[in-house]
């Protein structure tokens, strides 16, 4: 059977390539329908088996320009998508909790985990910490799906994916920042690490904000809004404009992405007039294309993992999922909770929250990005993810309905 290199730049093999990934992804994610489980796990499993430690049919390695661009752009978008599901109405009611949880949390699930790193995997610190900004973002791809068949609280739903949406971001930023000071080492270096993160973040808000607004006033339905019917179109180019626009001024690309997306969805149509139709186009031409985006992410993470180093270690990455579920993320949420009690959640409500916190295309993206920039300890991040991944969406998601009738939060029940 022969093996195809994809890193080659040949356009045959990159035609075989998206046949191969996205037939073999249909059939996976008719599977886990059947199954009942995140397709994500299936499309993992699947770059396992096309991978070199399977059938051998995909070499694709993490520093080529295919792998890049799909784990850049892939990554963005989906965080714009995310942003425009959601409704800023709804979360006036819940803003402290998102914003403590985006920020606060991420640095604190982070540090946890982290240091369970340093300790199972016995690596150097740093590093570590890398592993554990990378792990810190939550899945508002699987969320998003997930809450229309879970039907919880309008409120605790728009939480749960505001935060998520705004924690990749937080968590692409702060590993960014992390690698930047791989480095040096005492305070003026956090200092300025701390400065590198607000310009990251801050910057990339301004930025989406304004691009995400332009494009908004040119889909609407008025006198400038020349670019109406080119709606689903127009996403494509806001999401690499702010991107692009964000990492020439040296903020957070991803950042960008999901601050632009924010701004459209909540001013095209609610507050510049926008025709149904192109919203829906829009709304049919995103699900379609994040889920293309989704399933090579994760077959191309699959394919990337190396399960001879993983096989290794797995006890030690087990252990260090097993501190990440049951610790860190509960810790995050109830250190965030805690200094918003004005918002009023429930105990019931706080043990959802820490429970409904998959793993998923960011820290998938972040792996393959450190894979590509050949990063120290580069496979025990890829394991670390590879590993979480399985387990939040098995455990995690695949329980969100059992656990929310249980703490009786679904809606037809009040």
């Amino acid at each position: 059977m022969a093996v195809l290199d994809y890193g080659a730049g040949q356009a045959t093999n990159l035609l075989e390539l998206m046949l191969t990934v996205l037939g073999c992804g249909l059939l996976a994610g008719r599977l886990a329908r059947v199954l009942r489980l995140p397709d994500v796990v299936l499309y993992l499993l699947l770059g396992l088996a096309v991978g070199p430690f399977g059938f051998g049919l995909v070499h694709l390695a993490g520093a080529s320009l295919v792998s890049q661009l799909v784990l850049m752009f892939g990554s963005a978008y989906i965080l714009f998508d995310g942003g425009r599901s959601l409704n800023l109405n709804v979360l006036r009611t819940s803003w402290r909790t998102v914003l403590l949880l985006a920020t606060v949390g991420v640095a604190v699930s982070a540090a946890i985990t982290g240091l369970a790193a340093a300790r199972f995997l016995a690596i150097p610190l740093f590093p570590a910490l890398l592993l554990g900004a990378v792990l810190a973002p939550t899945d508002p791809a699987v969320l998003i799906p997930l809450f229309r068949q879970v039907r919880v609280g309008e409120r605790l739903a728009q939480t749960v994916v505001a935060e998520s949406a705004l924690n990749d971001a937080t968590g692409a930023s702060l590993t960014f920042v992390l690698l930047g000071l791989a480095g040096g080492a005492g305070a003026t270096v956090v200092a300025a690490g701390l400065k590198d993160f607000l310009w990251l973040a801050g910057g990339g808000i301004v930025t989406g904000v304004l691009l995400g607004a332009l494009a908004a006033v040119l889909v609407a339905r008025h006198w400038l809004g020349w670019l109406e019917e080119f709606f689903p179109l127009m996403s494509v180019i806001t999401v690499l404009a702010a991107y692009l626009a964000a990492q020439a001024v040296g903020a957070s690309g991803y950042m960008a992405a999901f601050a632009a997306g924010v701004t459209v969805g909540n001013t095209a149509g609610p507050l510049l007039p926008t025709r149904a139709i192109h919203r829906l186009r829009l709304h049919h031409f995103a699900d379609t294309l994040a889920l293309i985006l989704r399933m090579l992410i994760f077959v191309f993470l699959g394919a990337q993992v190396d399960l001879a180093s993983l096989g290794g270690r797995l006890g030690a990455l087990v252990a260090v999922t097993a501190v990440l579920v049951l610790v860190a993320r509960p810790a995050s949420v109830v250190a965030c909770v805690l200094p918003a009690r004005r918002e009023r959640w429930t105990g019931r409500e706080v043990a959802f929250l820490s429970w409904v916190r998959e793993t998923g295309v960011m820290p998938a993206a972040l792996a393959g990005l450190l894979n590509a920039l050949h990063v120290p300890y580069a496979g025990e991040i890829s394991g670390a993810v590879f590993i979480s991944i399985l387990a939040t969406f098995v455990l995690q998601a695949g329980s969100t309905g059992w656990v929310a009738a249980k703490l009786g939060l679904l809606a037809d029940k009040h």
